[in-house]
């Protein structure tokens, strides 16, 4: 029986690494098979054996048609490993550029993946500006938003999942990770792999 997959997206600084791993450490305890796959490292696995990059950072500069080419492939290779038990995939539902926001579930990307649920990680605002602070020199972050400016990023965010989801059919559930409670985020997302 395939397993199903759940696309799970957040702006940088809500703690979805966290929450992702402690649904990790959740799944295990309850016997179910899954895996996490980050979607941009697949695309740079894949930029990697074509001969087209050497670090990740230059995916980004390859010409648009070749990262969209990159983005279908990646999510074809993503979904061809949900026969063999759930994937979560840990990805962007918008990037923010100097451009403005490109959709990090385009519409061949979304149709390829087929996901069964896109979980939307969110936290309150001053707390991923605190968490943001706290990351500087671990993390090479330009998210240099105010409180204000990341309030605006999280809606287009939202708006982001709820359109990749009519593309696909896909619920969305809205995902709460407040300080010191990832586990409970991290059992809402396990609760949907039963």
């Amino acid at each position: 029986m395939a397993g199903k997959v759940v696309v799970v997206v957040g702006v940088p600084g809500v703690g979805k690494t966290t929450v992702l791993n402690e649904a990790v450490r959740q799944a295990k305890e309850a016997g179910i098979q899954l895996a996490v796959l980050n979607f941009g490292d697949v695309m740079f696995e894949l930029a990697t054996s074509q001969g087209l990059v050497e670090d990740r950072d230059q995916i980004r500069k390859l010409r648009v048609d070749t990262q969209i080419a990159l983005q279908a492939e990646a999510a074809r290779e993503i979904a061809k490993k949900a026969t063999s038990g759930s994937i979560i995939l840990d990805t962007h539902a918008i990037i923010k550029t100097n451009e403005g926001y490109w959709p990090g579930l385009p519409e061949p990307v979304i149709r390829a993946l087929h996901p069964n649920h896109i979980v939307v990680v969110e936290a309150d605002p001053e707390a991923i500006v605190a968490r943001r602070a706290k990351d500087q020199g671990i993390r090479n972050r330009s998210d240099d938003q105010t409180v204000e400016e990341l309030r605006f990023t999280m809606d287009v965010n939202r708006q982001a999942a709820i359109s990749s989801a009519v593309l696909c059919g896909a619920s969305v559930l809205f995902v709460k990770n407040e300080e010191g409670k990832a586990g409970e985020a991290a059992s809402r997302i396990v609760s949907l792999l039963k």
